[in-house]
């Protein structure tokens, strides 16, 4: 198998992503913040490009609030969080010595 290393600093960035998603999700289940956020939120956020990608790949799915073709589009935004975090990895092989 083969080896891929994370950097320290890398390291220090996942965790603290992941404290902070954490922390969102603790906050919509105490109901302090709101657990969807609107398609156009999502994409100011995070880019059109790869919200419109995570959704194609599977990644998330919205869920629409009315059965109209005009029906305001909402996402997790915890999981908007997690698959932005995860889109911005840097994982490298090392050098053969």
């Amino acid at each position: 198998m083969d080896e891929l290393i994370i950097s320290r600093i890398e390291m220090i960035r996942l965790l603290s992503e992941a404290v902070l998603i954490g922390m969102q999700k603790e906050k919509e289940s105490s109901g302090k913040k709101p657990k969807y956020v609107s398609q156009n939120t999502a994409n100011k956020m995070f880019m059109r490009s790869r919200v419109k990608n995570w959704v194609n790949d599977g990644l998330i799915s919205g869920k629409p609030n009315g059965n109209g073709k005009t029906s305001t589009v909402y996402f997790e935004y915890s999981k908007l969080m997690e698959l932005d975090a995860s889109d911005r990895i840097v994982i490298r092989k090392p050098y053969n010595v």
